[in-house]
């Protein structure tokens, strides 16, 4: 009997990694979606990048776009000239769900024109 048990667990876990792998995916194609639609509306983001917690813009002269300032007491704020950026669908996307899928802690950066480039 315990031999059958073994085996439904490992199918059970199969089919778990399955759907997270596919969960993974559809996040992977949103995020990479939403970023992509804002450089192209705004040509000065050149490189969106995500990982460790944190995701931003780079512009075209270098510098990364911060989009929130945090506060001592605990509270945000927009950065002047950001909220194209923090009121954006992708940040709606990563604040709602980052707590339950580790949005952040998928670790990419891509440019406007590139591809999406994984271990950096």
């Amino acid at each position: 009997m315990s031999g059958k048990i073994a085996k439904l667990r490992r199918d059970e876990l199969a089919k778990f990694n399955r759907a997270y792998d596919q969960l993974n995916k559809s996040i992977e194609k949103i995020v990479i979606h939403d970023a992509l639609n804002l450089m192209r509306k705004h040509k000065n983001l050149d490189e969106f990048v995500v990982g460790m917690g944190t995701w931003f813009f780079i512009h075209t002269d270098g510098y990364i776009i911060e989009t929130t300032c945090f506060h001592v007491d605990g509270t945000t704020s927009d950065l002047k000239g950001t909220k194209y950026i923090s009121h954006s669908p992708l940040a709606k996307f990563i604040a709602e769900w980052d707590g339950d899928l580790k949005i952040t802690g998928m670790a990419m950066r891509f440019k406007r024109d590139g591809n999406v480039i994984y271990n950096w």
